[in-house]
């Protein structure tokens, strides 16, 4: 069950209370592991205390809060996610320990690789954290960007399914990241006719959604189909509300 958090700050540490006793206190003292924020484990007053080192670093919310998210930002964010994802497995820690809270993620030298608190005991769903937080992404992209637009609803979409996983996050990176994917095309043979591309259109319950794909199999898809997709969202950039949080951050009326 989900615990609630209590989480003073201190100076450069970021301080809450931890009631868990067991191998995965021992393990995060023992070991230094990349994507999570540094720890300090202290007995105080017969209670164990976790500091997370905040020194040098700022919230995830409040970098965003000064600027709009580029497609770097979003590949950055979560390729070095599913890298972290890999490591808790070596380690034998759940993920869902994990914080995926915007407020409790923190970033160094503005690099969109975020540092996340990891706590004992916490046990909340970080498949639905990591959804919700995908969701507030949509209103942090900057909507000029085309990639980041289309690659921040597929990874919505994505994170929409039921028992998916980070790794099917990655690939939604790769497939429309058109930066990084040569164009291919069906090969051509004299007897047969090329396939033409389909575009495909579903609604989910919260969102009104366009995949446009290639032929059958995504890794067909072309740069003018990310302009299609692109295009169709930003007819609605309204509805959809590209950079809403940096907006209202800023004083900007919708």
């Amino acid at each position: 069950m989900k615990k609630e958090m209590d989480f003073i700050t201190e100076g450069n540490y970021l301080i809450t209370g931890c009631d868990h006793i067991g191998y995965k206190l021992k393990m995060l003292e023992a070991n230094r592991i990349p994507g999570l924020l540094p720890l300090e484990i202290r007995e105080e007053n017969d209670s164990t205390k976790l500091y997370y080192d905040i020194s040098s670093k700022e919230t995830f919310d409040s970098v965003v809060s000064s600027r709009t998210l580029q497609m770097d930002d979003i590949r950055s964010l979560i390729f070095s996610l599913n890298h972290l994802l890999i490591s808790l497995e070596k380690y034998l820690l759940d993920c869902n320990d994990l914080i995926p809270d915007r407020n409790y993620m923190y970033i160094a030298k503005d690099k969109m690789e975020p540092l996340f608190c990891y706590c004992p005991g916490y046990a909340g769903d970080f498949s639905a954290g990591l959804s919700s937080l995908l969701q507030d992404l949509l209103g942090m992209v900057d909507s000029n960007d085309r990639s980041a637009v289309v690659s921040t609803y597929a990874l919505y979409q994505a994170s929409l399914k039921k028992g998916y996983r980070v790794c099917d996050l990655v690939n939604v990176i790769n497939n429309n990241n058109v930066d990084c994917i040569e164009e291919k095309k069906p090969e051509k043979h004299e007897d047969k006719k090329t396939e033409s591309k389909d575009n495909v259109m579903y609604k989910d319950e919260i969102l009104e959604v366009v995949s446009v794909s290639g032929p059958k199999d995504e890794k067909y898809r072309t740069e003018d189909d990310m302009d299609d997709l692109y295009d169709f969202l930003n007819e609605k950039s309204s509805k959809y509300h590209f950079g809403s949080h940096r907006k209202k951050s800023l004083g900007f009326r919708k």
